[in-house]
């Protein structure tokens, strides 16, 4: 029978009898191929994650199936359709790539090259095992996102567990298709002309970091420091008047007292698709704000990348308060990147990250740290305080930012801000 796909009766009866032949081919015929894509019909279609999330567990428990492995374990580390458990996560990450799973490789060796505890027995212990993952997929499934990972490993090295390799990050540049296009361009040779490769290795493959943890946490906490997260979304007007009205000029006096981390994603939703290996998006308000929502997680890296420690915060505040008071948020961030000085680094890692799938993978990192928030938004923008949301502190950052840092500050030293509120 054909179907008219365009037609909306013949879609509902094509995904009707797709159900029904998946179901046949997982339970009676024991296929764990099919039992996978009847998990990939739940999460895709029926969106009921709590069903899929159980189907995966099931066929890699029963079937050793490697791709429902690493599916369980991405589900069970963001508390997607089950508790979230993300050492149990890391471990079925683990089993996957054990199974030849490209993605439990890729996901295993992300996930523990982050500084997210996966229960290793020491930081050692996780970070080389993270590095052998990556390797695995690197080496075995020519993983172009496992080759930017370990190659901004090696060139930058870890923690003083892996030491640097510049020799091992330039073979692996040659893996990665946008690292050598950007390697080839014209801004990187003026900046170091006999090690154009390196140069141009740093800014991209350093991204790799801490994609499963907050990619904005940097030194140790200070006892008087407030932290804020700010969960927005680039073409929300209710995210547009915080920023410019609450937070950025009230930012000069709280600077000292604050730590600021933007996770642009709002009320988005991704998801992987395996036949293509590319992230899908929809934003709540269309395709300009997904432009939008990756060209600041661009920006943002950019900053963590490319300057000095002692200016990313002021950086990033005033990027995004440039981007979210301009006429169109969803282009501003080239010209914004310009306008408040970001280096001419950070603006040749911003112009090559949008044109390339490292966009994409920020942005579905932000997008894990939101679903581990709330999953979707209650509303936008959401603001955190100290990693634990209120109602009372969401309502308060909205009216009157500075007040609401002057009451969880600790110490006695306070911003003259303080007294007026």
């Amino acid at each position: 029978m054909s179907y008219n796909l365009k037609n909306e009766e013949d879609v509902k009866e094509y995904l009707k009898n797709l159900h029904i032949e998946y179901q046949f081919g997982c339970y009676s015929e024991k296929k764990p191929e099919v039992c996978h894509l009847l998990g990939d019909y739940y999460e895709a279609v029926n969106t009921d994650h709590e069903k899929a999330a159980s189907l995966y567990k099931t066929t890699c428990d029963e079937y050793n199936y490697g791709r429902s492995c690493a599916k369980f374990g991405d589900f069970k580390t963001i508390g997607k359709g089950c508790k979230k458990d993300v050492l149990t996560g890391y471990k079925y990450m683990k089993k996957a790539c054990e199974l030849n799973d490209e993605y439990g490789c890729l996901h295993a060796g992300i996930l523990a090259t982050s500084k997210t505890n996966v229960g290793e027995k020491d930081r050692a212990t996780q970070v080389h095992a993270g590095a052998r993952y990556l390797k695995k997929a690197c080496d075995m499934y020519n993983s172009e996102k496992a080759c930017f990972f370990l190659a901004g490993i090696y060139l930058g090295g870890m923690e003083g567990i892996i030491e640097k390799n510049h020799k091992e990050a330039y073979k692996l540049s040659f893996k990665t298709p946008s690292l050598a296009h950007f390697v080839n361009s014209t801004i990187m040779k003026h900046y170091l002309a006999c090690r154009a490769t390196l140069a141009a290795a740093v800014f991209i493959a350093l991204v790799s970091r801490s994609t499963l943890s907050n990619a904005q946490s940097s030194g140790e906490s200070n006892k008087n420091e407030v932290n804020v997260d700010v969960y927005y979304e680039s073409l929300c007007s209710d995210s547009m008047r915080f920023i410019a009205n609450q937070l950025v000029p009230s930012y000069p006096e709280l600077e000292p007292y604050v730590k600021i981390n933007f996770i642009p994603y709002g009320k988005a939703m991704h998801s992987f698709d395996s036949e293509t290996g590319l992230w899908q998006f929809v934003c709540q308000h269309g395709p300009a704000e997904c432009r939008g929502n990756k060209a600041q997680a661009c920006a943002i890296r950019s900053i963590e990348v490319a300057e000095t420690n002692k200016n990313k915060q002021s950086l990033a505040v005033n990027l995004v308060g440039c981007v979210m008071s301009a006429e169109n948020p969803a282009n501003a961030v080239p010209q914004c990147a310009q306008s408040v000085g970001l280096s001419e680094e950070a603006q040749a890692f911003i112009d090559n990250c949008i044109t390339t799938s490292m966009a994409d993978e920020l942005l579905s990192s932000y997008g894990n740290m939101t679903y581990a928030l709330q999953s979707p938004l209650r509303f936008v923008p959401t603001i955190v305080i100290n990693k634990e949301y209120s109602k009372e502190n969401q309502d308060e950052a909205l009216r009157n930012f500075s007040k609401l840092i002057c009451r969880h500050l600790t110490a006695e030293e306070k911003p003259s801000v303080c007294s007026k509120n």
